[in-house]
């Protein structure tokens, strides 16, 4: 008997070796750099079939966990230079759904499309991603931890796609230039690839590992050996200049105006980055986007400079809006991307020559804590204005718990004490059942519009809240869910003019048919 338990035991560590090695294995793809340039016309030819592969995509909407039900082939290349991706996406011509549209346009993303992230400090802090259809309608843009994307961000690359009777293709070239990555001599990224499916309002990945946070960032696969990456162009000078003459022949009289500036851009290591500027033109950014505001607090509209936009993945919250400054006269920047810190300091001259100072900075593995601060300073000869905000961070259970801490602080002038805010929590989240602890306090005068945004101040809220969820990825209704949540608000002024308010909410996520789509029903 004791003979049999020994071979048992050898045999069941053999196994269980065996099980985590095809585990790392498949948690990890070879990338496989090439000589020969492909060439981007959306045509997939035999090149490809040497490249890394990516073929196995799992749902994560609406049958979560289930195998794509149309096949999809993705192929990775690197070279010193360059980064390539390509795929071969099978569905029938008269199935496929998309349109034309500018960059960045919701309408990109609409129908069927294509998306991938790349996280090249493999850290799951900042990704970047590119969305493409088969019109070749593109986006692109940066990914925090929690897979929210922002579109202030945009890279120079390039991307063709073709459309055929049984499948549609797309290939996409990005330089090195355009993104930053780690300063090493071999590098491990993180990479997922997602795929729309419009026909079925279907989506599917790459890579899934969590099916709670199948967005979060630690749960890209893992991209192994690239190496000899190289980032052209370490020193970039765009100069600028023109001269013109008013004349006034009543007078007789005729005045020479001029105006000169540029920008320099300089990279010492791919992970670190200097901007410079003084009187940048403008010009060509594109105007905003009209907008018909009925709330209590002016309109925001996103930053598209790309003096600011090359930041846009750090000044996220209240502490700073770079909207603020209208006039650049020159400015500074020195972003620095790291495996654990991330940081970033700005400073701007402005038209009126006030002095801001912004500087933001986050430590974090992005597994267990993360600590963030942010501030920003509007110098002027009556006086200085500042907001600084920190931001604490604490996950356990596979971050499926979550406590955190917010405090922001704002000086008023004339006033001989700072306005401040906090906000607490804690927060249990699966992907069918959330109980979660909020608290926002907000002092009388607390609105940090003159260097971050708009708030509405002089707030109280404590909330208790619970949701439960039941999901079939098929039938009539895909998701059914039941919230209950108890607020006590205090929102006026004077103090304790408070109420509170209990509330259930039903939610249905319905599957009309395949062309009709997805209808959401709330019931309040």
């Amino acid at each position: 008997m004791k003979k049999i338990i020994e071979v048992t035991q050898k045999y069941f560590f053999i196994i269980l070796i065996l099980l985590l090695q095809s585990i790392v294995s498949f948690a990890q793809t070879k990338a496989v750099k090439t000589n020969e340039k492909p060439v981007i016309d959306g045509v997939i030819e035999d090149l490809w079939q040497n490249a890394s592969k990516f073929n196995s995509f799992i749902q994560i909407k609406p049958d979560i966990l289930a195998e794509g039900t149309v096949k999809t082939e993705t192929y990775f290349f690197y070279d010193q230079e360059n980064i390539y991706m390509a795929m071969k996406l099978y569905q029938k011509k008269n199935t496929i759904h998309s349109s034309k549209g500018r960059r960045d346009s919701e309408i990109v993303g609409s129908g069927d499309y294509v998306s991938f992230a790349l996280d090249p400090f493999n850290n799951g802090n900042t990704a970047f991603f590119f969305t493409v259809n088969p019109e070749n309608a593109v986006m692109d843009g940066t990914i925090d931890e929690y897979g929210t994307e922002n579109l202030s961000w945009d890279a120079s690359f390039n991307s063709a796609t073709v459309i055929a009777d049984d499948y549609w293709s797309v290939e996409i070239q990005i330089p090195l230039n355009s993104i930053s990555f780690q300063n090493k001599d071999v590098q491990d990224w993180g990479i997922r690839f997602a795929r729309s499916y419009a026909q079925k309002q279907e989506i599917a990945v790459s890579r899934l590992i969590d099916i709670n946070g199948p967005a979060k960032l630690i749960n890209l696969e893992k991209l192994t050996g690239l190496e000899g990456l190289n980032k052209k162009n370490n020193f970039v000078l765009t100069p600028y200049a023109y001269s013109h003459n008013e004349a006034d022949f009543l007078k007789q009289s005729s005045i020479v105006k001029g105006k000169a500036g540029g920008e320099l851009r300089y990279n010492p290591n791919s992970s670190l980055t200097i901007l410079a500027t003084v009187n940048p033109d403008y010009a060509q950014v594109e105007t905003d986007k009209e907008i018909i505001n009925v709330s209590d607090l002016p309109t925001e509209y996103p930053e598209k400079r790309p003096f600011f936009t090359e930041s846009s993945d750090f000044y996220t919250n209240a502490a700073f809006n770079s909207r603020n400054i209208v006039d650049i006269k020159a400015g500074l920047k020195i972003r620095q991307l790291g495996e654990l810190v991330k940081s970033d300091i700005t400073s701007v001259v402005d038209g009126d020559d006030h002095l801001w100072l912004v500087g933001h900075s986050i430590v974090s593995d992005n597994k267990s804590y993360l600590v963030e601060a942010t501030g920003g300073l509007k110098s002027q000869p009556s006086r200085n204005d500042y907001n600084v905000t920190t931001h604490l961070l604490k996950w356990l259970f596979d971050k499926r718990l979550m406590a955190y801490n917010w405090i922001g602080t704002i000086n008023m002038p004339g006033k001989d004490k700072n306005e401040w805010e906090t906000v607490n929590g804690i927060r249990w989240a699966t992907r069918d059942f959330v109980l979660r602890y909020w608290s926002h306090y907000k002092t009388k005068l607390y609105n940090p519009n003159i260097v971050g945004w708009n708030y509405l101040s002089n707030e109280f809220v404590n909330e208790v809240a619970t949701k439960y969820s039941i999901i079939e990825p098929t039938g009539l209704f895909r998701t059914s869910s039941l919230q209950v949540a108890f607020d006590y608000y205090d929102l006026t002024s004077p103090r304790n003019n408070s109420y509170y308010t209990l509330t259930f909410t039903n939610e249905y996520d319905l599957h009309l048919n395949d062309y009709l789509g997805n209808w959401y029903l709330s019931l309040v």
